[in-house]
């Protein structure tokens, strides 16, 4: 049965393609996952190409398609959602996770959605159609993003239900436990809307947090 889903690539290539001679962190990515042939991994990595952002620039913004997969080798981003004047965080990515307009990527919709710079970033970029040419040709495709799927949407549950019922030292010590790593990296605004909370109790919260670890060291 022919695929209703569209693989249309309608934003300009900007990435150069990964040389031959350089270690992938995408390819190194799946074979952790799975246990990919040689093939797989030389043909993943003829399709991959490398993009550079400035702290500020956008990989997606409301409105366009996202076709990319992207790979986040070093730096950070942010999702957000506009609602009215309001900028809405939901998620951060950093080193080793991957980003994307989920849902544009999948349906091949205009995103609801912004991708913004928050560090430079350099990056691993997958087209969507080049990944369903995997998925046709490399059956252990399917099981590998399968998996990258589950554990987004686990989070992504688990993130819901703390800004729902959570109280907010309940979703800082979710933060500390689940992304502590860029707990200092990130402004301190867009993790509070990313927890559902004031910016002045967030910083309440961390600045309560830091006496206790610094009085912990003093014992």
């Amino acid at each position: 049965m022919q695929s209703t889903i569209s693989t249309d690539l309608s934003i300009e290539k900007r990435g150069k393609p990964l040389s031959p001679y350089k270690p992938s962190h995408l390819v190194n990515f799946f074979s952790v996952i799975y246990n990919i042939s040689e093939e797989l991994k030389q043909t993943l990595k003829s399709m991959i190409t490398e993009e550079s952002y400035k702290r500020g620039e956008f990989l997606v913004r409301e409105g366009e398609i996202c076709d990319k997969m992207y790979y986040i080798k070093n730096g950070a981003t942010r999702s957000y959602i506009n609602h009215g004047k309001q900028e809405i965080t939901t998620y951060i990515s950093v080193e080793n996770d991957f980003e994307t307009s989920v849902s544009s990527f999948f349906s091949g919709k205009p995103s609801r959605e912004n991708i913004e710079v928050l560090e430079p970033c350099q990056l691993e970029v997958l087209y969507k159609s080049d990944l369903y040419r995997l998925y046709e040709k490399f059956p252990e495709t399917n099981v590998i993003v399968r998996v990258i799927l589950e554990e987004y949407y686990q989070a992504a549950e688990e993130r819901a239900y703390m800004a729902r019922v959570g109280t907010a030292v309940e979703k800082y010590q979710y933060l500390i436990e689940t992304r502590g790593h860029f707990l200092n990296r990130i402004p301190l605004k867009h993790l509070a809307s990313f927890l559902s909370m004031r910016l002045e109790t967030l910083s309440r919260l961390r600045t309560r947090h830091y006496r206790n670890k610094s009085e912990e060291k003093k014992e």
